[in-house]
């Protein structure tokens, strides 16, 4: 009987030490895999790039703020906006453009339409067309008799609904302008590493914003 019990406390023992034995390597491969030592050289392969294009970025960020072309052709239709749903505008226009537009578009392209516009309410025509193959200019057509909302295809890619600013006819020609006011949070949230409008140049190959 002693013997058996002897034998029993034996294994008792040969247990525990190998419980323990496996409790302590399991532990240490936590600690391997917590150690902030181990990976503390596992970076970003990419940081160096992402630190020179940022001031880049933020310079573009800033530029984004503001579009600004100028048409020349026959143009008598003269409109001011503080968004889109607060707007005045009469006239037509055909014309070849040359500029910046919002979520850079840039390039040439042709331009025609008419519109009698009054705060939210709107009879418009819009055409933009033959983009240059050079340029990033987004072509569009548009019938607008309502109201202008910003979910109409015009505003979800070509134009700014929630923009302000204006357009000057000259008879001969035009100039647009317009303070993108939704791309302040992109500019201010950049400084901070957050990219709101997912249009900063990256190394992979640039951004398209309008994609």
């Amino acid at each position: 009987m002693r013997k058996c019990l002897l034998l029993l406390v034996l294994v008792a023992l040969a247990a525990g030490c190998t419980s323990t034995t496996q409790i302590s390597n399991s532990g240490s491969d936590r600690t391997r895999e917590l150690d902030p030592v181990d990976d503390w050289w596992t970076v970003d392969p990419l940081l160096g790039e992402r630190i020179l294009l940022y001031p880049v970025n933020r310079v573009l960020d800033v530029l984004d703020l503001v579009s600004i072309n100028a048409g020349l052709g026959p143009d008598v239709q003269p409109n001011v906006h503080v968004t889109r749903a607060l707007q005045l505008g009469a006239g037509g226009a055909v014309t070849g453009r040359l500029g910046m537009n919002n979520s850079r578009q840039i390039g040439f392209y042709t331009q025609k339409g008419y519109e009698l516009s009054f705060l939210p309410l709107t009879n418009e025509y819009y055409k933009r067309g033959n983009a240059a193959s050079w340029g990033s200019m987004v072509e569009v057509e548009s019938k607008i008799n309502g109201t202008s909302e910003p979910g109409r295809k015009v505003y979800r890619e070509a134009r700014d609904y929630w923009a302000i600013g204006g357009r000057i006819p000259l008879g001969l020609g035009s100039v647009e302008a317009d303070v993108h006011l939704v791309e302040i949070p992109d500019l201010l949230l950049g400084f901070f590493g957050v990219d709101l409008m997912e249009d900063d140049i990256d190394v992979r190959g640039g951004t398209d914003p309008l994609e």
